[in-house]
């Protein structure tokens, strides 16, 4: 950062070195007065390297405040406040020659040692306005600066006038920025407008096979094709609503009788397919494949086709365009969703058919089961508890029990085929009543009808 000299000064005392330093000081501080600011910032630059501890000597441009601060000495403060006259000097020094980066780059460490520094803020954003071509960042941050000088000392009137110029100057470029952004879009506007005029003056009336031709338009486009970018669904549900909406009214038509307007509205109809086949290339533009004909031609007005804000503003067009599409599909009543949902939609209606169709079949099966379970289970149980006695009973007991046995299966079968009979009576009244019912009503509606 500074140029180093006198390397003997390490064997000094403090008191030694604050005696050289504030002599250099005096001396940089003649010269200041008469206005030789070279000269004052030599004896400046050697006051400050005296307490400077560098392995090399270099000038003060080619290193940072970190390597200049990073040796504390005992005394820290006296050297700070020494530092903080020498880069205030040092900054007006380089301001007065007119050098921007250099007074900058020492306010800058004047801030850093003193953050709430009025005059550091002030003299950094006068600096910013020393070169010759002025940008807008070089504006932003001198207001920057500015305003926080501002809010320090609300009062200061000079600050006041000098943050409204600034604050000026900036409006200013804004609009500037903002009137370039319009005579963009309206050169943009022009370039589109002069470019369909010369389409349609190169176009010719179109028989069967210029029909044809229109199907396969992406010569026309102007620009290249990008397969692998996905058609846009609104597209796609388009086709889908001229295909079905649209031959829906052509049997309409041809059912009425009004073939003629059947013949026109099919004609409608196979070019709003050809637009949507259009729309579907249009979708697959690829902004950064320009064609020749329209880079020339945009070169030809200054435009830059590569430019992002050019590009930017034909996506929004397309995107515009896929909103008047979804728009239009709304005010007609057509609902739609995207491929995956309807997918989903779809098996979840087959997973619950064939849930429907496995409890058909289950059911009549478990009710047949439970019958021959009740009319199996009295003689099973009835023999295996045969199966459980003694042989040594005597064989009358035997046959006695087994005759009973027999008895109450047969009784069991007799009282479930009365059971079966009752119901099937019961079924049969149900029924008579019902139709005898069905007659009378007839009957009513009959005699009131010729009556």
């Amino acid at each position: 950062m500074l140029r180093l000299a006198f390397k003997q000064q390490k064997r000094q005392s403090f008191q030694q070195k604050m005696k050289i330093c504030e002599l250099l000081l005096e001396r940089g501080l003649k010269f200041f007065e008469l206005e030789q600011f070279g000269n004052a910032i030599d004896q400046f630059e050697i006051c400050m390297s005296v307490f400077v501890d560098a392995k090399t000597p270099k000038r003060w441009e080619d290193t940072t405040y970190e390597e200049l601060t990073q040796q504390k000495q005992p005394e820290q403060s006296h050297i700070n406040r020494l530092r903080l006259k020498l880069f205030e000097k040092m900054a007006e020094c380089y301001y007065r020659q007119l050098e921007q980066g250099a007074c900058t780059k020492m306010c800058d460490y004047w801030l850093q040692m003193s953050p709430q520094c009025i005059n550091a803020l002030i003299l950094r954003a006068k600096s910013r306005f020393l070169s010759d071509n002025i940008t807008q960042i070089d504006c932003q941050m001198a207001f920057k600066d500015l305003k926080f000088a501002q809010q320090l000392d609300p009062h200061n009137a000079a600050l006041a006038k000098f943050y409204e110029k600034v604050k000026a100057q900036l409006l200013a470029y804004k609009e500037l920025e903002y009137q370039n952004y319009t005579d963009l879009q309206r050169k943009q506007l022009e370039l589109i407008q002069q470019y369909r005029k010369q389409e349609d003056d190169e176009d010719v009336q179109q028989d069967f096979m210029a029909h044809l031709a229109y199907q396969d338009y992406d010569q026309e486009l102007s620009y290249e094709l990008d397969n692998t970018k996905p058609i846009p669904i609104e597209v796609s549900e388009l086709g889908r609503f001229i295909e079905t909406r649209g031959m829906e009214m052509v049997k309409i038509y041809q059912q009425n009788g009004q073939l003629k307007e059947a013949e026109d509205l099919k004609e409608k109809l196979q070019k709003a397919i050809a637009a949507k086949k259009q729309l579907e290339k249009i979708s697959q533009l690829d902004f950064n494949r320009p064609k020749k004909k329209l880079y020339e031609f945009a070169q030809k007005y200054g435009i830059n086709l590569l430019d992002p804000q050019v590009q930017n503003e034909f996506k929004r067009i397309q995107e515009q365009n896929l909103e008047d599409i979804r728009e239009w599909l709304k005010q007609n009543q057509w609902n739609y969703t995207d491929k995956a949902t309807q997918m989903q939609e779809q098996e979840l209606a087959r997973q619950e058919l064939a849930k429907l169709q496995f409890k058909r079949k289950i059911i009549p099966q478990k009710h047949n089961k439970n019958k021959f379970n009740k009319k199996v289970q009295p003689s099973i149980n009835n023999t295996q508890i045969n199966g459980q006695m003694p042989v040594t009973i005597n064989n009358n007991i035997t046959y006695n029990q087994t005759f009973n046995q027999c008895n109450n299966v047969i009784n069991n079968s007799m009282n479930e085929q009365s059971d079966e009979q009752l119901a099937d009576c019961n079924c049969f009244i149900n029924l008579s009543i019902l139709l005898l019912a069905i007659v009378a009503i007839l009957a009513a509606i009959y005699y009131s009808f010729f009556k």
